[in-house]
């Protein structure tokens, strides 16, 4: 009797080592949101496809090996804005946005984060990607607005803090969270992904090879907002089942400059395809742009 229980104890320990290291993989592993996947959905798969097509160039960066549009937008004397994506989607998701906003831009600069769309590398789970969105700003040039939403919404504002004033006049930050773990959780548990006993030690793994370490030390969105001296906006639905609307609201209180939007009936990816969210992000979000040249 007693070996049958060791035994079974051993299947438990196997079995939950296998939810682990499959939970780790899985967090790092995103599906590839390519111009093909984008067709396959009927929608735009690059800006010149577009209900109003918008020229655009494309090219790569050099260190991080990331795929970079610059489209131009309509008003030649707005700001210019470089647009970060979430986990698990690409630079195409950004175009609905662009399309929205293409009245109170100059350019939208757009890029596929490392192991997402087009880009090279790897997913970092937003620990390293800032670096990259840095040398695309560099690259660029000042000043800029910084946009990004879920996962890079923490990148903007963690490449807002490394760049400073003197070259970014504000971040927009749609759909933030605090910590690693709040997204994760909540996108293993709508997979249907048990995560109660092993998301932490997936995390763990998660972070010995990314540039947080395994802690994930630094990567707290509400210090790092902090330390921004720049109007930052914060836009946040309040049904948001990934990230919690109180993330949002906990980042935007954290900065010197912070405004908070809360937009009702909001969703996380809804925001900008739902009819009765978007009129309200486009009048938040191009009100925020346009403060940034004082109009």
């Amino acid at each position: 009797m007693s070996g049958l229980l060791l035994l079974f104890g051993l299947g438990l320990v196997v079995a939950w080592c296998g939810v682990v290291v499959y939970s780790a993989w899985s967090l790092g592993r995103v599906p590839r949101y390519t111009y093909a996947s984008a067709v396959a959905r009927g929608r735009p798969g690059d800006p010149s496809e577009l209900d109003r097509p918008a020229a655009f160039d494309e090219w790569r960066t050099n260190a991080w090996d990331c795929r970079v549009w610059t489209i131009e937008g309509d008003d030649p004397a707005g700001p210019v804005v470089v647009m970060t994506h979430g986990w698990s989607r690409s630079g195409i998701a950004a175009l609905v946005r662009f399309d929205a906003l293409r009245g109170s831009v100059s350019r939208m600069i757009v890029w596929d984060l490392p192991g997402h769309g087009e880009s090279g590398g790897r997913c970092l789970l937003g620990a390293g990607e800032a670096r990259a969105l840095v040398e695309i700003v560099e690259r660029v040039g000042g000043p800029v607005v910084l946009y990004g939403w879920s996962m890079g919404a923490g990148v903007a504002l963690e490449a807002a803090a490394e760049l400073g004033t003197d070259v970014v006049m504000g971040v927009a930050a749609e759909a933030p969270y605090a910590l690693p773990e709040t997204p994760a959780r909540n996108v293993m548990r709508e997979m249907g992904v048990p995560w109660r006993f092993t998301l932490r030690p997936a995390l763990f793994l998660a972070g010995l090879t990314r540039q947080r370490g395994p802690l994930w030390r630094g990567f707290d969105r509400r210090a790092i907002a902090a330390r921004l001296e720049m109007p930052v906006l914060v836009v946040h639905g309040d049904e948001d089942t990934i990230c919690p609307v109180e993330d949002g609201e906990a980042i935007a209180s954290a900065v010197p400059r912070g405004e908070f939007v809360r937009i009702e009936g909001g969703t996380h990816d809804g925001l900008w395809v739902d009819e009765s969210t978007r009129g309200r992000m486009v009048e938040a979000v191009s009100g925020f742009l346009g403060d940034m040249l004082g109009r």
